[in-house]
């Protein structure tokens, strides 16, 4: 399960917004240079998304522990 803190939840959402922005841009024909598909921008949402949490002692602090069985 994906839990994220409240900081990187909106870290991520600002990213995607950007991003989102940007490919409506190039739709309209405002932006021409923006030379990737959507697969790769997604692609690259999710890695800087996972590097926020995996760096997030917040989040970290989240994380369910495991039990130890006896």
């Amino acid at each position: 399960m994906m839990t994220m803190c409240r900081k990187c939840t909106m870290a991520a959402g600002l990213i995607a917004f950007v991003l989102g922005l940007g490919f409506l841009l190039v739709d309209f024909g405002v932006w021409s240079f923006f030379g990737i598909n959507w697969w790769t921008a997604l692609l690259l949402l999710g890695g800087i998304v996972l590097l926020l949490k995996e760096q997030c002692s917040s989040c970290c602090d989240l994380k369910p522990t495991a039990k130890k069985k006896r």
